[in-house]
């Protein structure tokens, strides 16, 4: 692994294996519901979706498609966060114990 860029934002490196659907790095779908746990981050639409849609990414990849999860870069383990459009301000919430 290479050193981040030094403006990274992530305490994970820009080649963090992360989870998204096909549709949003096709352009077909935006994301809107992030979460962060113990199995990694998700970056989807918040719609329904198979495990078939799911596409693995590098963290960077997501990034440069979508500049504003920048401001989730604090996100903490355990927390999601999500947005009715794009250009929406992000709303945090915790995702509660598992039962």
């Amino acid at each position: 692994m290479t050193d981040p860029p030094r403006d990274w934002p992530f305490d994970d490196p820009p080649d963090l294996v992360v989870i998204s659907l096909g549709r949003i790095m096709m352009g077909w779908a935006e994301i809107r519901f992030v979460s962060r746990d113990d199995g990694g981050w998700q970056f989807l639409d918040g719609e329904d979706a198979g495990l078939d849609e799911a596409v693995v990414v590098g963290l960077a990849t997501v990034l440069a498609w979508d500049a504003s999860i920048r401001e989730l870069a604090d996100l903490p383990f355990g927390w999601t966060a999500t947005r009715g459009s794009p250009g929406d301000a992000w709303i945090r919430s915790p995702t509660g114990p598992r039962q």
